[in-house]
């Protein structure tokens, strides 16, 4: 039984501050205690999570249901943080940022939710930032200037002059058209459409580029007055803070104000189809990109309702054991059948809308293949029936389950909120959030259903084989189609110039210049609450191995509260590895984790995998030495995890996967790197501006070097290259690769990472030095034999020698670098650099870039490791103009065109960056790579009051001093953008390269 200590004296029944306890139940798994209350007056609901994180979380949520594809919600969730009743200035939102402790803010647009949460450590904060989320949610000023900002807009392109042609703006119509370029949200988006013909999925939530420029300003505030009511609210808080505190502050600041309404917001139940039905869309694709096999085709069945945990829990199990890892048969199938390059983007099991759904399907298809794809989903399927499922099979999906239950994971949101999102679907349309994040009742009532009978052979026939509301979808590229838009968008825009009398061309410019005036006006930004430095704390949490060395080993390990989790870093020094085979290495550890091992095949190994593992995982690692110039320390890293109970199963599985290895399923071979390709080649518009960065700063360092040759543009153009090769060719990379792995899992290089609580830290020593006994057959390296012919020009052309350079793929907006060789960490200006460039990012470049250009996200960042300052885009409608931008920032510096308070604001941000906790786990493995890397507690000390002290005539100096160098840029774009801002910026000479 779990004890309070946060709520002593709350019960069932009891009423504080209008809300309701309904419910309390202790979820042990969790280490949390679960309130469920109702606020009576208003019918708002909550859950609150109590345990003994100080990561305290908050959050509101509504129910919004669009009607249309115009992204009202998308845009409403923007325009609502721009300004309110209590905090009228024009971004409050971003302006918390730099006044915050944060460790999480941020907010959401889903099919048919939108939220705003944050979280942070700091008691204060945590009741600084609810009071601007709550009255940024229900008493937004929602100003017709701010729906054009974020929303969309008309205006010249020269916004002074009504000669120039007529444009659309808007940070969400931006945000909209770099989604909507993207393969995988185009398959989503009618994944969706073809399932729900009748109800809201239908519509698409973050808006349709080309139906979003029909939102008037007054339907975005009928739906906030409808959608964003107490009565359709679901608050969220959790940690240590006590609940009472959080419900005064709710109730008296907000819900005092309301009374009950009937929302009428419920998702209705879709019109069921009586026979399967077949749809086909298109996708934007560059001519030169279409190798004839872009399609992706994929089945989809609206399955149970998420109220019901039983059916939910069967199908996520079915879920995994269909297509949970590639061992698993109706993955198996599609990838070995080679009718396509890798699994669609909808794969899987949706379970976070009203009536999930599972889908099916390859991507990388030919068009002609499409029937056979279906044809092959269905038999299989009915495969899986005639054979049966196995004990083993449920058990490794039960394992799967029980395994992200137990996880306090780290990584994009705070764990948190990751527990908010596991029962939040469930929660808002009226089922019960306690099974849904605990469920070990629903899973005894599983059990005993599969001792009955054959119920999960059951359930995928009544839910896939014998259910008839099934789509198939086809996604075919056009290679005229983003052409074709923009032919479209621009005739538009010219028969509305056309048709434009004097006068309403006239109000466009004085609508823009009241915009702009808007923008650069400056505001008193003392309404809104604010940390101070004095409330930063001053110290570091540092956390200090438990132990290091065993038996001469090198080991350390961190007792740490995983949770029942075991957690394994092995680490092979590489640096004496020649150049030459660096680009090999993220393919290598690619099939070193998917291929057959030992006696087992990859599909063997795959169960063996999922049934005992939390996964494994391999990369290569560069770490600059910080107090060592130009030194870097370089290892093959591989990982792994697992339940306590199963550590003796994980070293099974990690003798075999370390141990000699044949690369002998020349087929398996083929389809792993086929989908590796196709999976970079598709993460290009999703993370553009990844791949400008590092480009932009791959001539910069050794470390810069291999970050691109690792996971830039280039692993792309090599990963390309390789996928073309067959017979002899992939014979001898196989051969190649094999010596390689020979030279990296060296026993003599060898050190380890172990990360767990006081007994699984104990038994991990047996495994360990068992372990390491039995890698004698690797401890004499293998002899490289580097296949010259196999790598093209790839690693050729990685230095170019040009300062400018233009990057194409299939985009209508760009993301731009540009990037500075500055100061390493040891510098005594460092810290005063990260702060400036937490300066630019909030105080200039977000409103010339986001703001006025349109564009989505605009950053700067600081890598301290290896001196690199770098502004960058992200989504953005614009090129030539962010890169007059970038260069004005320096002169906004020079001029001191900002105030000691932004300095105080930008440095209370710098440490909220540099204090943001991670998991257990994840915050040992940091200490761990600081020390290896030689950052000691002193120069942590040293620099976080170096961050503490910067003044503005620190930043103005540095800034002169340290960004006088000449610059390098970047963009990944289009040759259609870079061809029509020459008109405009013809003073941007891109050298252009296609990828």
């Amino acid at each position: 039984m779990l004890e309070d200590k946060n709520n002593p004296d709350i019960k069932t029944g009891q009423v504080i501050e209008g809300f309701k306890v309904i419910r309390i139940d202790q979820l042990p798994h969790l280490n949390n205690i679960m309130y469920q209350l109702e606020h009576e007056e208003t019918g708002a609901v909550m859950v609150h999570l109590s345990n003994d994180d100080d990561n305290n979380c908050f959050s509101v949520a509504f129910k919004t249901t669009p009607k249309d594809s115009t992204g009202v919600a998308h845009i409403l969730e923007h325009t609502a943080l721009c300004g309110s009743e209590r905090f009228p200035v024009r971004d409050p939102f971003f302006s918390m940022i730099r006044r915050s402790m944060k460790t999480f803010m941020n907010a959401f647009t889903a099919s048919d939710w939108t939220m705003y949460p944050f979280s942070t450590q700091n008691e204060k904060d945590f009741f600084n930032l609810m009071s601007v989320y709550l009255d940024a949610a229900f008493f937004p000023i929602l100003s017709k200037e701010s729906f054009k900002q974020e929303g969309h807009r008309l205006e010249f392109s020269n916004s002074e002059s009504t000669d120039s042609p007529l444009t659309i703006q808007g940070i969400v119509y931006s945000e909209m058209k770099g989604a909507m370029s993207s393969q995988s949200s185009v398959m989503h988006d009618c994944t969706s459409r073809s399932l729900f013909p009748t109800i809201t999925y239908k519509y698409n939530s973050g808006g349709d580029p080309q139906e979003i420029i029909n939102l008037t300003h007054q339907q975005l505030k009928e739906f906030h007055k409808f959608h964003y009511h107490p009565s359709n609210a679901y608050f969220y808080t959790y940690g240590t803070i006590p609940l009472s505190k959080s419900l005064e502050t709710i109730n008296r600041g907000v819900l005092s104000r309301f009374k009950k309404i009937d929302v009428k917001t419920a998702v209705p139940d879709e019109k069921r189809y009586d026979k399967p039905k077949e749809f086909s869309y298109t996708y934007p694709l560059n001519q030169q990109d279409d190798d004839g096999k872009r399609c992706q085709v994929a089945l989809a069945w609206l399955t149970c309702k998420i109220d019901d945990p039983l059916e939910v829990l069967s199908l996520q199990i079915i879920n995994l054991i269909l297509l949970g890892h590639a061992g698993a048969p109706v993955r198996k199938k599609l990838i070995e059948s080679k009718l396509g390059k890798s699994l669609a983007d909808t794969t899987g099991f949706e379970d976070e809308i009203r009536e999930p759904f599972i889908c099916i399907g390859l991507q990388g298809v030919a068009e002609k293949n499409a029937d056979q794809v279906e044809k092959l989903i269905i038999e299989t399927l009915k495969e899986v029936l005639k054979k049966g499922i196995s004990q083993d099979q449920i058990e490794s999906a039960i394992h799967q389950i029980e395994f992200d239950t137990r996880e306090i994971s780290g990584g994009h949101y705070p764990y948190s909120l990751n527990l908010l999102f596991r029962f939040f679907g469930t929660w808002i349309h009226g089922g019960d959030p306690v099974t849904a994040i605990d469920f070990d009742n629903t899973l005894a009532q599983l059990k005993e259903k599969i001792t009955q009978g054959p119920f999960l052979e059951e359930q995928i026939k009544k839910h896939l084989v014998d259910n008839p509301h099934r789509v198939k979808i086809v996604l075919k590229p056009d290679t005229n189609l983003e052409a074709e838009r923009g032919i479209q968008l621009q005739k538009m825009l010219d028969e509305m110039k056309s048709k434009m009398d004097q006068e309403q061309a006239s109000q466009l410019i004085s609508d823009a210049k009241m915009l702009a005036d808007l923008q650069d006006r400056k505001e008193d930004l003392s309404i809104l609450p604010s940390l101070q430095i004095s409330d930063i704390p001053k110290d570091i949490k540092f956390v200090d191995p438990a132990k290091k060395g065993l038996n001469g080993l090198d080991v350390t390990f961190y007792e740490r509260p995983t949770n029942g989790i075991v957690y394994y870093n092995w680490y092979f020094a590489m640096d004496e590895l020649p150049e030459r085979e660096r680009i090999w290495l993220p393919l290598l550890s690619s099939l070193l984790m998917n291929t057959g091992a030992g006696e087992y095949s990859y599909e063997t190994m795959a169960e063996k995998l999922s049934l005992y593992t939390g996964g494994f995982s391999a990369s290569p690692v560069i770490e600059a030495l910080i107090h060592e110039p130009n030194s870097y320390r370089e290892y093959f890293s591989v990982s792994s995890k697992a339940l306590n109970r199963n550590q003796s199963q994980l070293f099974d599985l990690a003798g075999l996967l370390m141990g000699p290895r044949k690369f002998d399923e020349t087929s398996r071979i083929q389809d792993l790197i086929t989908q590796r390709t196709n999976s970079l080649i598709n993460s290009i518009v999703r993370v553009g501006h990844n791949y400008a960065l590092s480009l932009a700063t791959r001539n910069y360092g050794k470390g810069a070097r291999y970050e691109e040759v690792y996971s830039g543009v280039h692993q792309i153009k090599f990963m390309k290259f390789i996928a073309g090769l067959a017979g002899t060719g992939l014979e001898k990379l196989v051969h190649h690769l094999r010596n390689l792995l020979g030279q990296l899992l060296n026993k003599d290089n060898l050190s380890m990472l172990v990360i767990g609580d006081q007994l699984a830290l104990k038994e991990s020593e047996k495994h360990i030095q068992e372990f390491v006994d039995k890698m004698d057959l690797h401890s004499e390296p293998g002899k490289s034999d580097f296949p010259k012919e196999l790598v093209g020009d790839t690693l050729n052309t990685i230095d170019t020698g040009k300062s400018e350079e233009a990057w194409f793929t299939t985009t209508p907006v760009s993301y731009v670098a540009k990037s500075y060789k500055t100061i390493p960490y040891t510098h005594e200006d460092s810290a005063k650099l990260y702060v400036l460039s937490n300066l630019l990012k909030s105080c200039f470049l977000h409103g010339e870039i986001r703001e006025k250009g349109g564009a989505y996200g605009a950053m700067s960042s600081y890598n301290a490791d290896e001196g690199l300052f770098s502004l960058l885009s992200y989504r953005d409608p614009n090129l030539g103009r962010t890169l007059s931008v970038y260069d004005k920032s320096f002169e906004w510096l020079k001029d001191g065109s900002f105030t000691d308070q932004d300095v105080e604001e930008t440095i209370i941000q710098t440490c909220s960056n540099m204090d943001t906790p991670a998991s257990p786990a994840g915050k040992a493995v940091v200490e761990f790579i600081h020390e290896r890397k030689g950052r000691s507690r002193t120069d942590r000390e040293k620099f976080r009051a170096g961050v503490l002290a910067a003044t503005k005539e620190d930043l103005i100096r540095i800034g002169e001093k340290h960004l006088a160098s000449s610059p390098t840029t970047a963009a990944v774009t289009s040759e259609a953008i870079v061809e029509s801002d020459k008109k405009d910026y013809p003073d941007s000479l891109f050298e252009p390269y296609p990828i």
